[in-house]
């Protein structure tokens, strides 16, 4: 009801040709995004050629996926949800497996049973500016749909920030960065004197929420 609610909500707004949705790599994401925004994707493999032509370019990228902390966190082999969503592009996800995942395994053990990398925020914050260069640099579309994750995202528009960084942040205890390098550089630099914006932004989302916002990429 959630996503059928965001669907309705915007089924007119979206029909720009200069368009890109992008969906994190977990199934619950890409399934999220099939239901909140089935007037963009060419779900249908019977669509006319005409139908398919007005589709956009629907994308998963592993740098905007879920926070990596528990067994639900975990993502399933590139090839097996590519057979399942075969109407979304992969090409940019370089593992086949879960490579962060198991890294955590390798680093942690299997036995380990608390959070992950919600207590090493900056690996979090990198990944989106993974996501940010990527886009900036290998995409010209202008218009941009981004279905990810709520910690994901209250990490990105708080890492740094001043008034207290991320939002019920955990403590960072996995993080061993040495003093030097222990630097919060924000993913994102807030523009204007109204912090009513910022104050939105760096807020927890609700399931299936929406917000939009412009991102000016810095000039080379």
């Amino acid at each position: 009801d959630q996503a059928a609610s965001v669907a309705s909500s915007i089924m007119n707004s979206t029909n720009q040709p200069d368009l890109l949705l992008v969906t994190s790599t977990l199934t619950r994401c890409i399934q999220t995004a099939l239901l909140s925004f089935p007037h963009l994707v060419n779900s249908n493999d019977n669509s006319s050629r005409e139908e398919k032509k007005k589709k956009i370019p629907f994308v998963a990228h592993e740098s905007i996926r879920e926070t990596v902390n528990y067994a639900c966190d975990r993502r399933r082999p590139i090839t097996e949800i590519a057979t399942e969503f075969s109407m979304v592009d992969f090409s940019a996800v370089a593992h086949e497996h879960d490579e962060l995942w198991m890294s955590y395994e390798e680093r942690l053990g299997p036995s380990h049973d608390t959070a992950r990398e919600s207590v090493e925020l900056h690996r979090v914050a990198d990944r989106g500016r993974t996501f940010f260069q990527w886009l900036g640099e290998s995409r010209k579309e202008k218009e941009i749909v981004i279905c990810t994750h709520s910690a994901f995202m209250r990490c990105i528009f708080g890492w740094g920030q001043n008034n207290g960084g991320v939002l019920n942040a955990m403590d960072q205890v996995l993080d061993t960065r040495d003093k030097e390098s222990k630097v919060d550089v924000p993913v994102f630099r807030y523009c204007g004197d109204d912090t009513s914006f910022e104050t939105l932004m760096r807020q927890d989302y609700d399931n299936c929420e929406l917000r939009s916002c412009v991102i000016a990429f810095p000039k080379k």
